[in-house]
Parts: C-alpha cells; sequence; structure tokens
C-alpha cells in the first residue's frame, strides 16, 4: 500500500507571510536563578560545615564565597562527566558539553571552543546516539548518571573523612564538605521533572517521559532516529515519512514539537516540497516567542532563505533578514546561504554563483567527515538549481518556484 503523502498546501502560514517573529516572552533569566540558587545554597553550605567539622571557616566573605562557586563548578562538571561516562558506555557518541557559559562541541564535523551568553542550563551534555536498538534504555541509564555520578562523589567524601578522621583538621575539609553538599543538592535538583525553557529540561524530566508518557517518548525516539540517520550521511529527503510523522504527531509547546517540526522542515526542503516545508517552518515560528535570542535569529535567516529562493520574494527576504536581533553574530555559511538565496530572488546570477563559490570554499576549510559530505551534496544540488532557474524565464514575485535542496546550518 503506497504511503500517504502529507498534504498541506492550502494551510495558512501568517506568520512566514507577516515577516515578524512573535513578541519574545520574558522568561526568568537563567542569570537570576543562578543568583538565587547560590545565595540560598550559602546559608546551607555554611551550617553543614560547621555542623559536621565543628568550627567555622577564618576566611573572608568573598573567599568562602569563591571556594563555594568552585566546588558548585566542579559538582557541575562531575555530574555532566556522568552523563558522558554512561554515553560512552552504552555506546554513543560525544557531542557537547557546556559548563556554565564555556561550550566544547563538535561543530560540522570539528571540535570548537566558545562562549555562549545564553546559558540554558547550568551544565549540558550532548551525545549522538549510534544505534537505535534498546534506544530507550540507554536513554535512561544516561539521564540518571548525572545523579549517579554526583552522589556517588559524596559516598566518595563520606568514605574519605571516615577512613582518614585526620583530614577533618586539615584544610581540604572545608571545601570538601562543601562539594558534597554542592553535589547531593545539584543531584537531587536534576531529578525534579521541570522545564527550564523551550529548549531545556531537567534530567529528570526526561527520565518521567521515558518511564511513564508513551506517546511523547515515541515522539522523541523518533526525533533522534532522525538525527541518527543524518549523522550518518543520509540526506534529509531520504528520511523515513513513518519517522516524521511520528516526530510531528504532538502540538505541544514543547523543545521537542519545534526540533521535530525544524527536522521535518529539512526533510521536505530536501524533498523540494516548498507547501510542506511552509507548513512545519510556520509551525517552528509559532514557537519562537519562548526561544532564545540565537535560535529566533536562526529561524529568522531561515525564513529570509525560504522567502527569497522558494517564494522568489526578495522583499519579504529581506524584511525577514531584518528580524535578527544579532546579524553578526550569524555563522558565515548561514550569511552567505541567506545572500545567495537574495540575489536569485533579484535575478542577479553572477553574484550569486559567486556567493555560491564562496560557500563552497568555506565548506572545504571548515568542515569535515561526514558533515563536510552532506554540506557539500546539498551545495552541489543548489548550484545545479540556480544554473536552472538562470535559464528560465523571470517569474512573479510572491510565488512558489522551482524548489530547491536547501542545507539547514
Amino acid at each position: 500500500m503506497p504511503e500517504a503523502k502529507e498534504i498541506v498546501a492550502d494551510l495558512p502560514t501568517p506568520i512566514l507571510e507577516s515577516a515578524a517573529l512573535p513578541p519574545r516572552i520574558q522568561q526568568i533569566k537563567l542569570s537570576g536563578v543562578a543568583t538565587g540558587f547560590l545565595i540560598g545554597m550559602i546559608p546551607g553550605v555554611a551550617a553543614v560545615t560547621m555542623v559536621l567539622i565543628g568550627k567555622q571557616g577564618d576566611d573572608p566573605l568573598p573567599t568562602r564565597l569563591l571556594s563555594f562557586v568552585s566546588v558548585l563548578v566542579l559538582a557541575t562538571i562531575v555530574h555532566e562527566m556522568g552523563h558522558l561516562i554512561a554515553g560512552w558506555t552504552v555506546g554513543f557518541r560525544f557531542s557537547s558539553i557546556q559548563i556554565g557559559p564555556l561550550s566544547l562541541r563538535i561543530v560540522h564535523g570539528k571540535l570548537k571552543i566558545r562562549f555562549r551568553r545564553e546559558m540554558t542550563a547550568f551544565g549540558y551534555a550532548g551525545m549522538h546516539v549510534n544505534r537505535l536498538r534498546r534506544l530507550r534504555r540507554r536513554m535512561v541509564i544516561f539521564f540518571a548518571a548525572g545523579t549517579a555520578a554526583n552522589w556517588l562523589s559524596v559516598v566518595a567524601i563520606v568514605f574519605l573523612m571516615h577512613t582518614f578522621p585526620l583530614l577533618v583538621n586539615t584544610w581540604v575539609s572545608i571545601p570538601a564538605v562543601q562539594f558534597a553538599f554542592a553535589s547531593f543538592v545539584l543531584g537531587a535538583l536534576s531529578l525534579v521533572p521541570f522545564a527550564i525553557t523551550v529548549t531545556s529540561s531537567s534530567d529528570g524530566s526526561r527520565i518521567a517521559m521515558l518511564l511513564g508518557s508513551r506517546e511523547r517518548t515515541r515522539r522523541w525516539l523518533s526525533i533522534l532516529a532522525l538525527q541518527h540517520v543524518h549523522d550518518q550521511g543520509i540526506r534529509a529527503k531520504l528520511w523515513k515519512k513513518s519517522w516524521l510523522r511520528a516526530a510531528t504527531s504532538l502540538k505541544d509547546p514543547s523543545r521537542d514539537t519545534f526540533r521535530a517540526n525544524l527536522l521535518a522542515y529539512m526533510s521536505a526542503n530536501g524533498r523540494e516540497d516548498a507547501p510542506v516545508a511552509a507548513h512545519h517552518l510556520e509551525k517552528c515560528l509559532e514557537l519562537a516567542a519562548m526561544l532564545p535570542i540565537s535560535m529566533r535569529d536562526g529561524l529568522a535567516q531561515e525564513a529570509a532563505v525560504f522567502a527569497a529562493w522558494f517564494r522568489n520574494d526578495a522583499s519579504l527576504a529581506d524584511k525577514w533578514f531584518r528580524q535578527l536581533t544579532k546579524p553578526k553574530s550569524l555563522p558565515r555559511l548561514a550569511e552567505i546561504r541567506v545572500r545567495t538565496a537574495m540575489y536569485c530572488a533579484r535575478r542577479d546570477f553572477d553574484l550569486a554563483l559567486g556567493g555560491w563559490h564562496e560557500g563552497l570554499a568555506l565548506i572545504e576549510r571548515t568542515t569535515a567527515g561526514t558533515p563536510q559530505k552532506l554540506l557539500r551534496e546539498s551545495w552541489f544540488d543548489w548550484q545545479a538549481k540556480i544554473m536552472a532557474r538562470q535559464a528560465q524565464p523571470p517569474v512573479m514575485e510572491g510565488r512558489y518556484t522551482a524548489r530547491a535542496s536547501l542545507i539547514t546550518t
């Protein structure tokens, strides 16, 4: 029986047509949460220190505060390393780790260090799945491992203090107890099922989903499956329709809904299906109010590319590009894509092909491995379509034109 085709050609896309992102919902800033967390924990740390060690430090308050912040960072590192070690144990591959604003991640096949102003969590560890078999069970192990690492470190501190009682009277005793306290609290908090933003949630919320919600688990595992085949070098246009339908099956305002529709947009884009791509891009734009600024800018630039290329509307594309809050922070390849698509909408194909060659040189210089392979294939497909459009007569602005497979950076 042939697979059902997704029919969305008649569905409206008011946000895409308006060239205006929904106003951003002012969420509680993580810096404020972090400050409150630290202030709230300091009395607890002082009390635990005095009770367990039997004395109060003679160091000034700034020194004690710096000491506590240091052990909190160490507890966060232990937590995230617990995730990574458990992930390696069950067969996952490293993708990224973030401690505070410092991020270490693989971008287009290359390891890069970045300082990120927008923090969605105290720490974050990301890994790529290596296979889909028993994925649910392995993900539970992965998410529970952070808390396990924190609590094992607490056990280790207690064991050392009990085995070597002379340590209680040395300078290491206060930071050791502070670290044990911070690790215990951090591990416990990570198990609370709550969402920080639409793009970030606690380990507890994922574990609760995996153990208690069949529909949400099915959606999320479908998202992971799509990302897995992408990592294997399979083009977006060849992704399984059944996984795409499962990934986009729920409509709640969550990061999974956003990620699912972004993946569905990429696939429809690769299949040269502009109406379906517009539908899923619209769904992403509907969630833009809850996204951090960097992700809102990414959506705005994607809408600019879509308007310029698929709808041949340079004016609409320019309006979308003006929606970017920080245009100078846009990745170089993304900026080249927008500029090249807008040249095509204006039928300035010499400049468009010049931009295409600039993008190819950037891909060759800054990417490696499977990501480079996917980027090169999509980029050469786009060159062929640019040249085909160059040979066609002009098309009325605003109408759907010959569709091209554009990559998403």
